[in-house]
C-alpha cells in the first residue's frame, strides 16, 4: 500500500468536510436574505 494513500484520504475528506460547511453556511446566508426581502 502507497503510504501517501491514508493522506490522500484525509485531505480528501477534510476538504470534502470544508465544502459541506461551507454549503451550510451559504443556505444559512441565503435563507436570512430571503427572510430580509419578506
Amino acid at each position: 500500500m502507497n503510504p501517501l494513500i491514508p493522506e490522500l484520504i484525509t485531505k480528501i475528506n477534510e476538504i470534502d468536510q470544508a465544502i459541506k460547511d461551507n454549503e451550510l453556511l451559504l443556505l444559512e446566508d441565503a435563507s436570512d436574505k430571503k427572510d430580509l426581502a419578506l
